[in-house]
């Protein structure tokens, strides 16, 4: 009933106030019984009423628009504003020197990035580059044992761990896959990044040794060059990705799906390839000495001068071609 008056106002204005009057006025004289004449009269005067309100009630209504979206954009305004605030509080915090700051600095850009999906490319980025920055690799010093005994098993500082999850979290957001995780060239070395991921990752060049990447998703990543010693692969997702010239020696990539996978020059010597697909793998000139490929599927594989010196082929799915003619010195 509130907005009987402004439509009709707008289908009709005054020619629909004067024509109702008239038909009303017409029908009033026709009555000729008091109480009807009166109930009549109260009617037509609330119609008239109602007729005259309209222009108003559309004002009001204009009002009440304009008003409700003043409010909206002063709201977002200033949510983008506290948005802003936070962002380049936390990423300034990332440089404090207490440790539990640039942790909280951490958490805070995680929160940021949950809860503002517009900035989780700025977010990875610049977590990216503060690993880049504080632990490049290679190290201007190698860490050594007391007395030259062998250096402890490596191990990923808290603070780059939580950042390493950090930034995988933030990754499994990117519906698209279009955000690179950069960790080129980044000492990484004990990080465990089990179910991490890391899909096209950039990890060229990047230290992983000893890495727990167990079931993680590597598919696409760029990982040539990468020092990969006695890392944890097993079950993880590399299909496609890039191993050119990578040190993999002696790591377990154990029902590792690495379909279509570059390996050309990579070192797997005695690395455990049980079970795994390296279907359409390029194998050519990589390094399988003493490799356990145990069931493995190197079906139309490129093996050309790939070393399997005393390689692992029990029950390994070969070529035709291959299987006919092993190369010397492989054991089955």
């Amino acid at each position: 009933m509130m907005l009987l008056g402004p439509v009709l106002w707008l289908v009709g204005g005054w020619a629909l106030i004067g024509d109702t009057t008239t038909q009303a006025l017409d029908a009033f004289h026709r009555i000729h019984k008091p109480a009807e004449k009166v109930e009549a009269y109260g009617k037509l005067v609330s119609a008239i009423g109602l007729l005259l309100a309209a222009p108003f009630g559309l004002l009001g209504l204009s009002l009440a628009f304009w008003r409700t979206w003043n409010q909206h954009r002063d709201g977002a305004l200033a949510a983008r504003k506290h948005e802003a605030e936070s962002f380049a509080k936390a990423v300034e915090q990332l440089g404090h020197a207490e440790i539990s700051i640039r942790m909280g600095a951490v958490l805070a850009l995680d929160a940021l990035g949950k809860a503002s999906p517009h900035l989780l490319s700025q977010i990875i980025e610049i977590l990216c580059a503060y690993v880049r920055e504080k632990r490049p690799w290679p190290q201007p010093v190698e860490p050594e044992g007391a007395e030259g005994s062998p250096a402890p098993p490596p191990v990923l500082p808290t603070e780059f761990q939580l950042i390493a999850e950090t930034i995988s979290r933030l990754k499994a957001r990117d519906r698209s896959n279009e955000i690179v995780i950069d960790l080129h060239k980044s000492d990484l070395r004990g990080g465990r990044w089990a179910l991490a991921d890391l899909r096209r990752a950039n990890l060229s060049g990047a230290s992983l040794i000893e890495a727990k990447l167990i079931e993680a998703n590597l598919s696409g990543a760029d990982l040539s060059g990468a020092n990969l010693r006695r890392a944890d692969v097993s079950g993880a997702d590399v299909s496609g990705a890039f191993l050119s010239w990578a040190n993999l020696t002696g790591a377990s990539l154990i029902e590792a799906y690495l379909s279509e996978v570059n390996l050309i020059g990579a070192s797997l010597i005695q690395a455990n390839l049980s079970e795994v697909n390296l279907r359409v793998a390029g194998l050519n000139r990589a390094n399988l000495i003493g490799a356990n490929l145990r069931a493995a599927d190197l079906s139309n594989a490129n093996l050309s001068q790939t070393t399997l010196t005393d390689a692992i082929l029990t029950d390994t799915i070969l070529d035709p071609a291959r299987q006919s003619a092993e190369p010397a010195g492989t054991s089955g």
